[in-house]
């Protein structure tokens, strides 16, 4: 932290204009004033409870509470917690995005206890990192939701909560008033390994920031504010801005739920503000269908990340023509420093960075050796004085003083050096650079590469490492630099990224990993960093003519193949370089494509288990060319034999993920259902299906236990299987169905989530439109499979990959006709069951989805996900833990 004397600094204080400049100045709402912000949080929330308490608080999908029942369920949990747990202790809510969050959040503030928002995505080491760091007292989950055993102490308090079931008998009112220096909350900032940093908050300071939006916004009771942010700072920014001026607030996990379902709920449940990173922005607005999800939108904010003039051109041209996009710049020690609301005759050109926004309330910034351009442009890195910003940081269970320093001028002040770089211009606004120092945002999170150094000294083989960033005309990426212990037997660079991956975030996961016989060091043993990127830029790889053809008629057909596919899947730039898979921009989408434009070119059917993040254009070949020619990609080596049975649609790469990440403990052979090469009366013939799979196990294991394990309306296909194997004689060893109904009626038809995913999500990679083809969805509904087989066909010559994505449509709703009207008869054994506890309608079934009357006995686990989030990072974790429990 650099030491700044004040007399010598020109401190700018002033806003040229109001915080709803250019924005809603006409709609009517109840300002959070300074007498508003001389009180507390809580009696404004009573206020509102009191004016509006039979209107509806916060919606999760699942659970709905009125005000009223939202005061009594957080006012009863602050009397159960106030004996629990004492002033400026620490309680941790370990708590999914649900309506639960809010009740914990208004408790502890009511009590005036500091609460820990626990993000239950993030990755294990990264959560047991956060609890270390903050020591909590207590911590609040869920009930029903299960924290791994290491996670916490083992003495440390857990208390469940619910947002349903009975209200208490006599709802009580808020404790006393909490003290005004009382702590209202801790957020983490980075620290995904080693020491998890941690900044601290005044409840005071907090109201600060939601006053700054209620009032740019000009929010009231009519809205609706999506939350879409992780839980803490940007997740209780939505909610408290809502809670605090009548309007509802629509909990929604986007990493879960997913882009299709996020913008199903925009545009069903007349969502009205949502805040975002520009990112997820640009990913929203350029899905088909777009303008009509966001048709309710009045308003956007953003910020984390530049925002560019494409950005306001795409934005603009998706929300309606009185919305209004707001843009803001800060950090997590600062709370938002600059903001604005973009007028809507604001242009810059679309590579350049729009300004960030004029000063914020009770914010003064300082230019730091600020150089002058000739338009007047003031350009340096810039220091925050503020009464209002975090408290301090969290460390080792107490508050210190953190990155802060005391303004010389007023004790009540504190400076910050953010380390940023801004331009100010002559008419008030501020425009971002970039960073100072190393700490660097990608995808609009902050990344700090000395974070992945530590990761990395952990790893095996590993002798010193330093990580720096490349900066490129596209996002910014790290570099690994690796200098092993033994140089004739290195570290194998793809290990040391999964290694990162096991504990960071993703976005800080280095693009590449590079062995050095030495680390160059400056006289003082500092990293040489000029020299680093210097070599850096040197050994960039550079785009090749052409990939060489292997030799022979056949490799250099594949060779052909996996060229073509993978250009027009993932770009020449990346086949040119010889990148991997996940560096090319690929995902389960793009795995689909790209297998199912091989199988186009090469005409023959190929296992998703060619596809793994790490392979390369020449592995991809490789492995093309062992299967052509009868290798088996998993060997049979004595690891027990698992059948498993995908959904209607067949084989997918989520399922290859699946199979990936349980290749260690078991050998999975997947039962694959006929294709579109077969008569179109096979597709829909059950029985026909059934022996086909029944003999793909008879001849795969003549002999010995069975285990069979199956996804979504693939559960009927296990089912008949288990049950006509174990009458011929067969021992079923485990028969595991992952959220499959006993039934597949009119109401519960087969392929019907698999449809609907599959059109969301190709709708992402521009291929919506083929899928809503008038001709195509009529010939489906009419169940034409022999004229439906035929336009496969004819579009698979000519356009291959829209070809094979109405392929993959047939067969899903082929193969559900032929299970429409399936129910489960009886079976003399015991059926472990996953279910998808966040499925929509799921709280209308019974808890085992209505097996029990069809099954010797059900083990149900419960996790919390959509039943398509069940295959999908981080819930798939989970969903491996039950299988190696149930399958062994």
């Amino acid at each position: 932290m650099r030491i700044v004397t004040t007399p010598a600094l020109d401190w700018i204080t002033e806003r040229p204009v109001p915080l709803d400049h250019a924005g809603p100045t006409d709609r009517a709402f109840d300002p959070i004033d300074e007498a508003w912000l001389a009180r507390s949080m809580i009696e404004r929330f009573e206020a509102v409870a009191a004016r509006f308490p039979d209107r509806i608080a916060v919606d999760d999908g699942a659970i709905r509470l009125t005000y009223a029942e939202l005061r009594a369920r957080a006012y009863d949990l602050a009397h159960r917690l106030e004996g629990m747990v004492g002033p400026a202790e620490p309680i941790a809510a370990i708590i999914p995005g649900t309506a639960v969050y809010p009740i914990a959040l208004l408790a502890a503030f009511a009590l005036g206890r500091p609460l820990t928002p626990v993000d239950v995505t993030h990755p294990l080491a990264r959560r047991a990192a956060i609890l270390a760091e903050a020591q909590p007292k207590l911590a609040l989950t869920a009930e029903g939701f299960e924290l791994e055993p290491e996670l916490l102490d083992a003495a440390t308090p857990r208390l469940s909560i619910r947002a349903d079931g009975p209200l208490p008998d006599a709802p009580a009112g808020p404790p006393p008033p909490a003290p005004e220096s009382a702590l209202a909350g801790i957020a983490f900032t980075s620290g995904s390994t080693g020491r998890a940093k941690g900044l601290a908050y005044y409840q005071r300071d907090i109201f600060r920031v939601v006053a700054e939006h209620v009032n740019s916004l000009h929010i009231n009771e009519d809205d609706v504010i999506l939350s879409l942010a992780s839980l803490g700072a940007g997740g209780n920014l939505d909610v408290l801005s809502a809670l605090l001026t009548g309007g509802k607030v629509r909990m929604l996990d986007i990493k879960s739920a997913g882009i299709g379902e996020t913008l199903r709920v925009l545009g069903e449940e007349g969502v009205t503000l949502l805040s975002m990173i520009p990112l997820v922005f640009r990913t929203l607005f350029s899905q088909a269908g777009a303008g009509e999800a966001f048709r309710t939108v009045r308003a956007i904010t953003t910020g984390g990340d530049r925002l560019s003039g494409a950005d306001l051109t795409l934005f603009r041209t998706t929300l309606q023509p009185t919305a209004h996009i707001r843009a803001t710049q800060g950090s997590t020690e600062t709370g938002v420093v600059f903001n604005w609301l973009v007028p809507r005759d604001f242009v810059v050109a679309d590579n350049v960075t729009a300004p960030s926004g004029y000063l914020g309330m009770g914010k003064a910034v300082a230019l730091v050796t600020p150089e002058t351009q000739s338009d007047g442009v003031k350009e340096g890195d810039f220091l925050v004085r503020s009464a209002h910003m975090a408290a301090g940081a969290w460390q080792d269970g107490r508050l210190t003083p953190g990155p802060f320093q005391a303004d010389p001028d007023d004790p009540t002040r504190k400076i910050f050096d953010t380390g940023d770089i801004v331009r100010q211009r002559p008419d008030g606004l501020f425009e971002y650079v970039g960073r100072r120092d190393r700490q660097i945002k990608i995808l609009g999170l902050r990344a700090d590469p000395g974070e992945v150094e530590t990761i990395l000294r952990k790893a095996p083989g590993v002798e010193d490492v330093v990580v720096i960033p490349r900066r490129t005309e596209g996002e910014a990426v790290l570099i690994a630099y690796i200098r092993p212990l033994d140089l004739h037997a290195p570290p194998d660079p793809a290990a040391l990224r999964l290694a990162v991956q096991a504990e960071a975030p993703p976005h800080m996961v280095p693009a590449e990993v590079r062995l050095l016989p030495m680390i160059p060091r400056l006289p003082n043993f500092k990293p040489d960093f000029v020299a680093l990127e210097m070599l850096d830029r040197q050994n960039r790889p550079a785009p090749a003519a052409a990939p060489v053809a292997l030799a022979g008629a056949e490799t250099s057909q594949v060779q052909a193949a996996v060229e073509t596919s993978w250009t027009a899947v993932l770009g020449s730039a990346s086949l040119a370089e010889g990148k991997p898979f996940d560096e090319s921009g690929g995902d389960s989408l793009k795995a689909l494509q790209l297998v199912l434009n091989l199988e186009q070119r090469l005409k023959t059917k190929l296992p998703f288990d060619i596809i793994d993040r790490a392979m390369t254009p020449s592995v991809l070949a490789s492995r093309i060319a062992a299967v052509l020619s009868g290798e088996p990609l998993d060997q049979d080596d004595g690891r027990p034999l698992v059948f498993l049975c995908p959904g209607v649609g067949g084989d997918e790469p989520r399922m290859a993920d699946l199979r990936r990440e349980l290749a260690d403990r078991f050998a999975m052979r997947v039962i694959a259902y006929p294709g579109i090469e077969r008569p179109a009366a096979e597709l829909t013939d059950r029985e026909g299906i059934l022996r086909a799979a029944m003999a793909q196990i008879q001849t795969t294991a003549p002999t010995g236990p069975i285990r069979l394990c199956a996804y979504s309306a693939g559960g009927a296909v296990a089912f008949e299987l288990a049950r006509r194997l174990k009458a011929g004689g067969r021992e079923i060893a485990a028969l595991t169905l992952i959220d499959c109904r006993p039934e597949i009626g009119s109401h519960g038809r087969a392929g019907l989530f698999e449809m609907q995913h599959m059109r969301a999500r190709a709708a992402e990679n521009g291929l919506g439109g083929l899928l809503q083809d008038r001709l195509v969805g009529l010939l489906i509904h009419l169940q034409a499979f022999d004229l439906l087989r035929a336009l496969v066909f004819w579009r698979s010559r000519h356009e291959a990959h829209r070809g094979a994505y109405t392929r993959q449509m047939v067969l899903t709703h082929a193969h559900g006709r032929a299970f429409l009207g399936w129910t489960a008869g009886s079976y003399d054994g015991p059926l472990d069951l996953i279910v998808a506890e966040q499925e929509k309608g799921r709280d209308a079934l019974p808890p085992d989805l209505g097996w029990a009357s069809h099954v010797q006995t059900v083990n149900r686990f419960g996790l919390p996900a959509t039943h398509w989030g069940l295959l999908n990072p981080p819930i798939r974790e989970r969903v491996v833990e039950v299988l190696r429990k149930t399958l062994a």
